[in-house]
């Protein structure tokens, strides 16, 4: 990842000024979004603790296991984990759902309002993380 966002831009032969325009706009957002991805990586990575298993973490990281509070309910019957493949374990979170993006790196305990369907805002508090 760190390769892509450090490789130098190539320009075709041949484009014109226009295209130029465009070609080094699309390759300043492609740029951004692998750094932002990279911080995200490296915040995921050190935040994980590779080696410390059983050790349970003070913020939510994908994987985890989740109890959650929506809008003043505790869901007791319900784990939830922040993850893109499917688990047994417990209802799966897409990290780039409202609420995944939401409860990433929060303690527990914190109030946190998201933006749920159709524009409603909905409150989840994190009550219980487990690994």
């Amino acid at each position: 990842m760190q390769a892509a966002v450090d490789a130098p831009a190539e320009i075709p032969d041949g484009a014109d000024a226009a295209q130029l325009v465009f070609l080094r706009k699309t390759q300043a957002e492609q740029r951004d979004r692998r750094t932002k991805r990279l911080a995200f990586l490296r915040t995921f990575l050190d935040s994980v603790g590779v080696g410390q298993e059983g050790t349970v973490p003070d913020v939510v990281i994908p994987g985890a296991l989740l109890r959650l509070e929506f809008d003043g309910q505790v869901d007791e019957d319900t784990l939830y984990t922040i993850a893109e493949l499917p688990t047994e374990e417990a209802d799966i979170v897409s990290p780039s759902s409202p609420l995944g993006h939401a409860l990433t790196w929060q303690p527990t305990g914190r109030e946190i309002s998201y933006d749920a369907s159709r524009g409603k805002s909905r409150t989840v508090v994190v009550r219980e993380i487990r690994v």
